[in-house]
């Protein structure tokens, strides 16, 4: 049974926690209507707001959610859209754009993710260090960047986290917890899987590993870690049966995308490309990649941290060295480590604070803990990959070239739009409000039956298309018109 000083300390934890999460939320509502087309990654956002927009418009079913850039039957499922869902919700109740209801649900999801890191620290380590541990996820230039952005990654990080501070509670609570700690995860798992890896199975195999010689907890981390991962395996093989079964997406199935997620030995040693993924990671979060070095040492070596700060290390490097082709690509799947990274920056700055303090003989309270934490945060804003980020966090504006008035002037909703050049880029289309199919050099190509009847329209990425480059794309003797250097009418063969 609690005693009321407990209960006391864990009611004023919470209200701290939640006061900590509003103002969260609050200094990044300067960019709810910010658009997510004037970003260098507007491809993946566009791609997240067209589910969103598909499921506010057509029904909350995640199972006829549309992304159509690809043709009929205009689906692309990856991940399970359980962050479209939410949008979705959120945009229906508040009347609000696909990308606006993005952007809120996300900031929010990102408060929440960054409570599921200060839970963790303190389930491992002191609440000193949750504290520093939160202070860096929550307010570095990385959070700033990532954290509003129309991206389904937060929401994977805060559940899956949360599950894994639930199945740590689990080894001394009741069964319900271990049930909750499983559908949270499974929930994280199902939203990105990749993010199930370093919270789920590496951290559960550690358990698995701790537990070895208790047959009950050990049970209980098998039971976590199936539960978690089924779910999302199923909904793997749904989601490449539905791509294996158009022609235009059956290379985006997960046997076909290997090459993508992987790299050769050869890749692999090419130290350009990890000195940049390295300073990408770490200087945008803690400041350098010499602190963060520093900080991790300190951490790992350690006697009060070592132990649970040496597994952080192992969450931290192990993704990146397995499915080095997507983070070497996305700047946005570290998303996925980063709290890794930001709680060994806590714990190894509370641990300067403990050697300053017993060096001197002074007593540093938790306002040492919170100023040491901001001075890390303060380095990561100064960074040149931390400006960066910064840069990116500040209101933009569509690309004048994303704005094709004379699309919108030309078509219907009705009508269907080829597109060259433009890889399968969603942003066009989206911009427009159209449905289409993206044409890639090394893609497939409509049916000549389609061509000038089911679609009628073709926009080039560069204007004024030579007789090459139509012949590169279309079959002979196809008539068209032009309607503006970009934009041309296609007529069915033979007429």
């Amino acid at each position: 049974m609690s005693r009321p000083s407990d209960i006391r300390r864990h009611a004023r934890e919470v209200a701290l926690l939640g006061i900590a999460s509003v103002a969260l939320v609050a200094s990044r509502l300067y960019r709810i209507d910010d658009p997510i087309t004037s970003s260098g990654w507007a491809f993946r956002y566009t791609q997240t707001a067209y589910g969103i927009r598909s499921l506010m418009r057509d029904g909350l079913n995640p199972f006829e959610m549309q992304v159509p850039v690809l043709g009929p039957p205009w689906k692309i499922p990856f991940e399970f859209p359980l962050f479209q869902l939410l949008c979705a919700v959120v945009g229906r109740v508040l009347v609000l754009d696909p990308a606006v209801a993005g952007r809120l649900v996300a900031t929010v999801v990102f408060a929440l993710a960054a409570a599921a890191v200060y839970l963790l620290a303190r389930s491992l380590f002191t609440t000193r260090a949750a504290v520093a541990s939160y202070v860096i996820f929550a307010w570095s230039a990385y959070g700033f960047n990532w954290g509003s952005e129309v991206l389904i990654d937060y929401l994977s990080v805060a559940l899956c986290i949360s599950g894994l501070v639930g199945v740590l509670r689990t080894m001394t609570a009741s069964r319900w917890t271990l049930v909750a700690a499983t559908g949270l995860s499974a929930l994280g798992a199902l939203t990105k899987v990749t993010t199930a890896y370093p919270w789920v199975v590496i951290c559960g195999v550690a358990l698995a590993w701790q537990s070895r010689q208790d047959r009950r907890r050990l049970l209980r981390v098998v039971m976590w870690m199936s539960g978690a991962l089924v779910p999302a395996v199923a909904w793997n093989r749904f989601a490449d049966s539905v791509k294996g079964d158009n022609p235009h997406t059956e290379w985006l199935t997960s046997w076909h995308l290997n090459a993508h997620h992987f790299r050769s030995p050869r890749e692999l040693l090419e130290a350009s490309q990890w000195r940049s993924l390295i300073e990408h990671a770490t200087e945008p979060v803690v400041g350098s990649v010499l602190l963060a070095v520093a900080l991790t040492l300190l951490a790992t070596i350690t006697p009060w941290s070592a132990r649970p700060s040496r597994l952080l290390v192992v969450v931290l490097l192990t993704p990146p060295l397995t499915f080095t082709g997507l983070y070497l690509a996305h700047d946005y799947y570290f998303i996925a480590v980063s709290p890794a990274l930001a709680i060994l920056g806590g714990v190894g700055t509370e641990t300067v604070r403990r050697w300053i303090a017993r060096s001197w003989h002074t007593g540093l309270g938790m306002h040492a803990t919170v100023v040491a934490a901001l001075v890390v945060v303060g380095l990561s804003w100064i960074s040149p990959e931390g400006v960066e980020n910064l840069n990116n966090s500040l209101p933009g504006s569509a690309a004048e070239q994303l704005i094709f008035e004379e699309v919108g002037a030309t078509t219907t909703p009705e009508d269907h739009l080829l597109v060259v050049g433009m890889d399968w880029s969603p942003v066009f289309l989206y911009t427009v409000d159209r449905k289409g199919l993206m044409l890639r050099p090394e893609g497939t190509r409509p049916d000549s039956a389609e061509l000038g009847t089911f679609y009628e329209f073709v926009y080039w990425a560069e204007p004024n298309p030579t007789p090459e480059q139509w012949a590169e794309y279309f079959p002979a003797g196809l008539r068209h018109e032009e309607i503006s250097p970009n934009f041309h009418r296609i007529f069915a063969l033979g007429d």
